[in-house]
Protein backbone atom coordinates (compact mmCIF):
# COMPACT_ATOMS: atom_id res chain seq x y z
CA UNK A 1 0.00 0.00 0.00
CA UNK A 2 1.21 3.21 -1.43
CA UNK A 3 1.07 5.44 1.36
CA UNK A 4 0.24 10.11 1.10
CA UNK A 5 1.77 12.66 3.31
CA UNK A 6 -1.21 14.05 4.59
CA UNK A 7 -1.91 17.62 5.10
CA UNK A 8 -1.14 17.41 8.98
CA UNK A 9 1.41 16.68 11.07
CA UNK A 10 2.34 15.85 14.45
CA UNK A 11 5.76 15.72 16.24
CA UNK A 12 6.29 13.55 19.89
CA UNK A 13 9.30 14.84 22.59
CA UNK A 14 9.82 12.26 24.77
CA UNK A 15 10.72 13.93 28.45
CA UNK A 16 10.21 13.76 31.81
CA UNK A 17 7.21 15.16 33.00
CA UNK A 18 6.94 19.21 33.72
CA UNK A 19 5.47 21.07 35.74
CA UNK A 20 1.42 21.48 34.89
CA UNK A 21 1.82 25.59 34.36
CA UNK A 22 4.34 25.08 31.78
CA UNK A 23 2.52 25.84 28.33
CA UNK A 24 5.27 25.33 25.76
CA UNK A 25 8.30 22.70 26.24
CA UNK A 26 11.08 23.92 23.86
CA UNK A 27 12.99 21.31 21.34
CA UNK A 28 15.70 21.01 22.90
CA UNK A 29 14.79 19.86 26.40
CA UNK A 30 13.91 16.09 24.24
CA UNK A 31 16.10 13.15 23.07
CA UNK A 32 14.08 12.12 20.22
CA UNK A 33 11.25 12.63 18.48
CA UNK A 34 8.48 11.47 15.92
CA UNK A 35 6.61 13.08 13.18
CA UNK A 36 3.21 11.06 12.53
CA UNK A 37 -0.28 12.05 11.14
CA UNK A 38 -3.20 12.85 12.79
CA UNK A 39 -5.62 14.81 10.93
CA UNK A 40 -5.86 15.20 6.78
CA UNK A 41 -8.87 16.74 4.73
CA UNK A 42 -7.08 14.33 1.83
CA UNK A 43 -7.69 10.80 1.24
CA UNK A 44 -5.05 8.90 2.99
CA UNK A 45 -5.12 4.86 3.21
CA UNK A 46 -7.03 3.50 5.93
CA UNK A 47 -7.35 0.39 7.62
CA UNK A 48 -9.53 -1.56 10.12
CA UNK A 49 -7.82 -3.50 12.74
CA UNK A 50 -9.48 -5.40 15.51
CA UNK A 51 -8.85 -4.01 19.10
CA UNK A 52 -10.06 -6.71 21.71
CA UNK A 53 -12.56 -7.33 19.21
CA UNK A 54 -13.89 -4.28 18.45
CA UNK A 55 -13.35 -2.82 15.06
CA UNK A 56 -11.01 0.61 15.31
CA UNK A 57 -10.30 2.29 11.41
CA UNK A 58 -7.19 4.17 11.44
CA UNK A 59 -4.91 5.91 8.99
CA UNK A 60 -1.55 3.90 7.78
CA UNK A 61 0.86 6.44 8.14
CA UNK A 62 4.34 4.93 7.22
CA UNK A 63 6.42 7.59 8.53
CA UNK A 64 4.65 7.26 12.01
CA UNK A 65 6.25 5.75 14.87
CA UNK A 66 3.60 6.33 17.46
CA UNK A 67 0.14 4.79 17.44
CA UNK A 68 -2.85 7.17 18.63
CA UNK A 69 -6.45 6.74 19.55
CA UNK A 70 -9.20 8.92 20.41
CA UNK A 71 -11.20 9.48 23.48
CA UNK A 72 -13.84 9.42 21.35
CA UNK A 73 -12.88 5.67 19.95
CA UNK A 74 -11.23 5.12 23.06
CA UNK A 75 -14.77 4.90 24.78
CA UNK A 76 -16.52 3.19 22.53
CA UNK A 77 -14.45 0.07 23.10
CA UNK A 78 -16.30 -2.91 24.90
CA UNK A 79 -13.20 -3.76 26.84
CA UNK A 80 -11.04 -0.64 28.04
CA UNK A 81 -7.82 -1.16 29.01
CA UNK A 82 -6.50 0.46 32.01
CA UNK A 83 -4.60 3.91 30.58
CA UNK A 84 -1.14 4.91 32.46
CA UNK A 85 0.28 8.03 32.27
CA UNK A 86 2.70 9.25 29.90
CA UNK A 87 5.04 11.93 29.75
CA UNK A 88 5.09 12.35 26.55
CA UNK A 89 4.62 15.40 25.07
CA UNK A 90 2.61 15.76 21.29
CA UNK A 91 2.65 19.12 19.43
CA UNK A 92 0.80 20.28 16.20
CA UNK A 93 3.55 20.25 13.03
CA UNK A 94 4.96 24.02 13.41
CA UNK A 95 3.20 24.47 16.48
CA UNK A 96 3.32 25.25 19.85
CA UNK A 97 0.29 24.12 21.01
CA UNK A 98 0.26 20.95 23.17
CA UNK A 99 -2.59 17.93 22.35
CA UNK A 100 -3.99 16.64 25.43
CA UNK A 101 -2.66 12.91 25.93
CA UNK A 102 -5.14 11.30 28.43
CA UNK A 103 -2.56 8.02 29.04
CA UNK A 104 -1.31 4.97 26.65
CA UNK A 105 -1.74 1.43 27.10
CA UNK A 106 -0.31 -1.29 25.31
CA UNK A 107 -2.71 -3.96 23.85
CA UNK A 108 -3.17 -6.93 21.15
CA UNK A 109 -4.56 -5.73 17.50
CA UNK A 110 -5.63 -8.43 14.43
CA UNK A 111 -5.85 -7.76 10.96
CA UNK A 112 -7.19 -10.77 9.46
CA UNK A 113 -4.99 -14.10 10.51
CA UNK A 114 -2.60 -11.74 11.82
CA UNK A 115 -1.91 -9.97 14.67
CA UNK A 116 1.22 -7.87 17.27
CA UNK A 117 0.87 -5.79 19.89
CA UNK A 118 1.30 -2.32 20.17
CA UNK A 119 1.44 0.87 22.51
CA UNK A 120 -1.35 3.40 21.93
CA UNK A 121 -1.38 6.95 23.18
CA UNK A 122 -4.97 8.60 23.81
CA UNK A 123 -5.65 12.05 22.94
CA UNK A 124 -8.32 14.16 23.55
CA UNK A 125 -10.57 14.06 20.70
CA UNK A 126 -14.03 12.49 18.97
CA UNK A 127 -12.88 12.02 15.79
CA UNK A 128 -12.50 8.70 14.42
CA UNK A 129 -10.47 9.83 11.77
CA UNK A 130 -7.62 10.75 13.75
CA UNK A 131 -6.92 7.38 14.55
CA UNK A 132 -3.41 6.81 14.03
CA UNK A 133 -1.86 3.25 13.52
CA UNK A 134 2.07 3.33 12.55
CA UNK A 135 4.76 1.63 9.84
CA UNK A 136 6.14 -1.45 11.84
CA UNK A 137 2.84 -2.45 13.14
CA UNK A 138 1.57 -1.87 10.01
CA UNK A 139 3.57 -3.91 8.18
CA UNK A 140 3.42 -7.07 10.90
CA UNK A 141 -0.35 -6.92 9.64
CA UNK A 142 0.29 -7.11 6.51
CA UNK A 143 -0.96 -3.56 5.56
CA UNK A 144 2.05 -2.38 4.10
CA UNK A 145 5.19 -4.13 3.07
CA UNK A 146 8.58 -1.76 2.73
CA UNK A 147 10.47 -2.34 -0.56
CA UNK A 148 14.30 -1.24 0.48
CA UNK A 149 15.52 -2.68 -2.58
CA UNK A 150 14.94 -4.40 -6.28
CA UNK A 151 16.28 -7.71 -6.08
CA UNK A 152 17.18 -8.67 -9.86
CA UNK A 153 17.43 -12.29 -10.79
CA UNK A 154 21.83 -12.85 -10.83
CA UNK A 155 21.10 -14.15 -14.59
CA UNK A 156 18.58 -11.89 -16.41
CA UNK A 157 21.90 -9.40 -16.86
CA UNK A 158 24.52 -11.45 -17.45
CA UNK A 159 26.65 -11.82 -19.95
CA UNK A 160 26.33 -10.21 -23.27
CA UNK A 161 23.54 -12.30 -24.71
CA UNK A 162 22.92 -13.48 -28.33
CA UNK A 163 19.76 -12.80 -30.35
CA UNK A 164 18.40 -16.05 -31.34
CA UNK A 165 18.13 -17.89 -34.72
CA UNK A 166 20.09 -14.97 -36.55
CA UNK A 167 23.78 -14.52 -37.15
CA UNK A 168 25.11 -11.60 -39.45
CA UNK A 169 26.77 -12.71 -42.73
CA UNK A 170 30.03 -10.52 -43.92
CA UNK A 171 30.33 -10.23 -47.69
CA UNK A 172 33.33 -10.23 -48.75
CA UNK A 173 35.43 -9.66 -51.65
CA UNK A 174 37.56 -12.41 -53.07
CA UNK A 175 39.55 -10.65 -55.60
CA UNK A 176 40.87 -8.67 -52.63
CA UNK A 177 44.36 -10.27 -51.97
CA UNK A 178 44.62 -11.70 -47.82
CA UNK A 179 46.75 -9.57 -45.39
CA UNK A 180 48.35 -11.51 -42.67
CA UNK A 181 50.10 -8.54 -40.88
CA UNK A 182 52.73 -8.67 -38.34
CA UNK A 183 52.28 -9.05 -34.80
CA UNK A 184 52.10 -5.63 -32.83
CA UNK A 185 54.13 -5.96 -29.53
CA UNK A 186 52.46 -4.44 -26.83
CA UNK A 187 54.46 -3.67 -23.44
CA UNK A 188 55.04 -5.97 -20.80
CA UNK A 189 53.20 -4.38 -17.74
CA UNK A 190 49.74 -4.93 -19.95
CA UNK A 191 49.86 -8.38 -21.23
CA UNK A 192 48.58 -9.87 -17.68
CA UNK A 193 45.88 -7.46 -18.41
CA UNK A 194 45.37 -8.03 -22.03
CA UNK A 195 45.47 -12.26 -20.90
CA UNK A 196 43.01 -11.64 -18.19
CA UNK A 197 40.77 -9.29 -21.13
CA UNK A 198 40.96 -12.57 -23.69
CA UNK A 199 40.00 -15.13 -21.50
CA UNK A 200 37.05 -12.63 -20.38
CA UNK A 201 36.03 -12.51 -23.59
CA UNK A 202 36.80 -16.40 -24.26
CA UNK A 203 34.62 -17.15 -21.35
CA UNK A 204 31.29 -14.39 -22.88
CA UNK A 205 31.21 -16.54 -25.81
CA UNK A 206 32.83 -13.61 -27.83
CA UNK A 207 36.31 -14.66 -29.09
CA UNK A 208 37.59 -18.31 -29.68
CA UNK A 209 41.03 -19.70 -30.06
CA UNK A 210 42.41 -20.51 -33.67
CA UNK A 211 45.45 -22.41 -35.02
CA UNK A 212 47.01 -23.13 -38.34
CA UNK A 213 47.82 -20.40 -41.44
CA UNK A 214 45.07 -17.41 -41.93
CA UNK A 215 44.49 -15.84 -44.73
CA UNK A 216 43.48 -12.66 -43.22
CA UNK A 217 45.18 -11.68 -39.65
CA UNK A 218 45.05 -8.47 -37.93
CA UNK A 219 46.98 -6.41 -34.97
CA UNK A 220 45.80 -5.31 -31.76
CA UNK A 221 45.68 -1.78 -30.19
CA UNK A 222 45.54 -1.87 -26.45
CA UNK A 223 43.68 0.86 -24.53
CA UNK A 224 43.70 1.67 -20.92
CA UNK A 225 40.42 1.85 -19.32
CA UNK A 226 40.16 4.38 -17.02
CA UNK A 227 38.79 1.58 -14.47
CA UNK A 228 41.72 -0.41 -14.11
CA UNK A 229 42.57 -2.90 -16.69
CA UNK A 230 42.16 -2.92 -20.83
CA UNK A 231 40.02 -2.28 -23.90
CA UNK A 232 41.15 -4.90 -26.81
CA UNK A 233 40.40 -3.39 -30.10
CA UNK A 234 41.84 -4.71 -33.47
CA UNK A 235 43.07 -2.84 -36.39
CA UNK A 236 40.86 -3.84 -39.14
CA UNK A 237 42.09 -1.14 -41.64
CA UNK A 238 43.10 -3.86 -43.73
CA UNK A 239 40.60 -6.74 -43.31
CA UNK A 240 37.78 -4.09 -43.96
CA UNK A 241 39.00 -3.32 -47.42
CA UNK A 242 37.20 -6.54 -48.73
CA UNK A 243 34.13 -6.64 -46.73
CA UNK A 244 31.48 -4.80 -48.78
CA UNK A 245 28.99 -2.26 -47.49
CA UNK A 246 25.33 -3.08 -47.32
CA UNK A 247 25.18 1.17 -47.61
CA UNK A 248 21.76 0.69 -45.02
CA UNK A 249 20.58 4.54 -44.64
CA UNK A 250 22.16 5.94 -41.42
CA UNK A 251 20.00 8.07 -39.63
CA UNK A 252 21.41 11.79 -39.22
CA UNK A 253 20.95 14.48 -36.54
CA UNK A 254 18.08 16.15 -38.44
CA UNK A 255 16.23 13.29 -38.43
CA UNK A 256 16.18 12.15 -34.99
CA UNK A 257 14.70 16.28 -34.27
CA UNK A 258 12.31 15.67 -37.02
CA UNK A 259 11.05 12.18 -35.05
CA UNK A 260 10.99 13.79 -31.75
CA UNK A 261 8.99 17.33 -32.49
CA UNK A 262 6.28 17.47 -30.15
CA UNK A 263 7.55 15.00 -27.97
CA UNK A 264 7.28 16.02 -24.30
CA UNK A 265 9.35 12.61 -22.27
CA UNK A 266 12.62 11.43 -23.40
CA UNK A 267 14.43 8.20 -22.13
CA UNK A 268 17.71 7.10 -22.99
CA UNK A 269 19.45 3.99 -22.68
CA UNK A 270 23.65 2.59 -23.36
CA UNK A 271 23.76 -0.24 -25.49
CA UNK A 272 27.40 -0.67 -24.14
CA UNK A 273 28.78 -3.63 -26.62
CA UNK A 274 25.86 -3.78 -28.76
CA UNK A 275 27.53 -5.00 -31.65
CA UNK A 276 28.74 -8.44 -29.51
CA UNK A 277 24.85 -10.04 -29.39
CA UNK A 278 24.98 -10.39 -32.74
CA UNK A 279 26.55 -13.64 -34.47
CA UNK A 280 28.55 -13.92 -36.65
CA UNK A 281 27.94 -16.65 -39.18
CA UNK A 282 30.79 -18.99 -39.47
CA UNK A 283 31.90 -18.27 -42.89
CA UNK A 284 32.70 -15.00 -41.95
CA UNK A 285 34.31 -15.12 -38.64
CA UNK A 286 38.00 -15.84 -40.49
CA UNK A 287 38.63 -12.12 -41.72
CA UNK A 288 38.54 -11.04 -37.53
CA UNK A 289 41.28 -13.17 -36.80
CA UNK A 290 44.16 -11.28 -34.73
CA UNK A 291 47.22 -12.06 -33.06
CA UNK A 292 48.21 -11.94 -29.18
CA UNK A 293 50.98 -13.02 -27.33
CA UNK A 294 49.41 -15.99 -26.57
CA UNK A 295 48.42 -17.08 -29.83
CA UNK A 296 45.71 -16.19 -32.68
CA UNK A 297 42.20 -15.03 -31.62
CA UNK A 298 38.80 -14.75 -33.87
CA UNK A 299 35.83 -12.85 -33.38
CA UNK A 300 32.60 -15.50 -32.58
CA UNK A 301 30.01 -11.97 -32.62
CA UNK A 302 30.11 -9.10 -34.87
CA UNK A 303 32.55 -6.44 -33.38
CA UNK A 304 33.57 -2.52 -33.22
CA UNK A 305 36.03 -1.96 -35.82
CA UNK A 306 34.33 -3.56 -38.85
CA UNK A 307 32.98 -1.31 -41.14
CA UNK A 308 29.60 -2.27 -41.56
CA UNK A 309 29.03 -3.51 -38.44
CA UNK A 310 26.79 0.18 -37.79
CA UNK A 311 24.94 -0.52 -40.91
CA UNK A 312 24.18 -4.06 -40.03
CA UNK A 313 23.66 -3.21 -36.46
CA UNK A 314 20.99 -0.68 -37.53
Amino acid sequence: MACKKPNHFAKVCRSKPKAANVRQVEENEFSDEDIFSIKSNKKVPTATIQLDDHPVSCIVDTGASVNILTKGTFTKLKKKPVLRPSSTAIFGYNSDQRLTVLGCFTTTIKHRQKNTTVKFFVVDGNSSSSNLLSGDPSEKLGLIKYLNQVNVPTDLYSGFGKIKDQKIKLHIDDQVPPKAQAHKRIPYHTRKDVEREIKRLEEADIIESVEGPKPWVSPIVIVPKKTGGVRLCVDMQEANKPIKRERHPMPIKDDIIHDLNGAKFFSRIDLQQAFHPLELDEDSRFITTFSTHIGLRRFKRLMFGVNAAPEMFQ
